[in-house]
């Protein structure tokens, strides 16, 4: 009469080390596309109340806006990289939050502020088109021309 086999012995039977092997690169290859995906920001992500610290203090991306405009490198890249956020899903996240994109919010927040500077008459156009973050006084006249219909050395006066 033959031996019933025991388990191991049949487990190991069934199982060869191939399809252990195999199984292994499976579960590992699934390990780090999650870990990827997760890296940026596919299955986790934040809220309209998402916050940075920055200056030893938490601030969101209006606050951050707020604080940085005057910088004219400052765009997508730059406030992305700030929030820990990947450059596509901070504007996507942002125009959800904030109901209008980036460069539009940013825009608009420079011009409201070169209208106060101007309204003050100390600096002169091309003081003002720095001091609100535009690389070029020619760029920063044909965004407000193009926002407000006049001039702003018209606005001026």
């Amino acid at each position: 009469m033959a031996e019933k086999p025991d388990r191991q012995e049949w487990l190991f039977r069934m199982i060869s080390p191939l399809q252990v092997m195999c199984w292994c690169v499976i579960l590992m290859t699934v390990f780090l596309c999650i870990a990827a995906a997760s890296a940026v920001g596919w299955f986790f992500s934040r809220t309209a109340n998402s916050t940075v610290t920055y200056d030893y203090k938490t601030v969101t991306p209006e606050e951050y806006l707020e604080k940085n405009y005057g910088n004219p490198s400052l765009g997508v890249p730059m406030v992305a990289e700030e929030f820990g956020l990947s450059e596509n899903y901070f504007s996507i996240f942002f125009k959800e939050t904030m109901g209008k994109s980036f460069s539009s919010y940013l825009e608009k927040l420079r011009l409201e502020k070169a209208k106060k500077l101007i309204a003050e008459g100390k600096w002169d156009m091309e003081t003002i088109a720095q001091m609100v973050g535009y690389g070029s006084s020619a760029t920063f006249r044909r965004a407000f021309k193009r926002a407000y219909g006049i001039a702003p050395s018209a606005w001026k006066e």
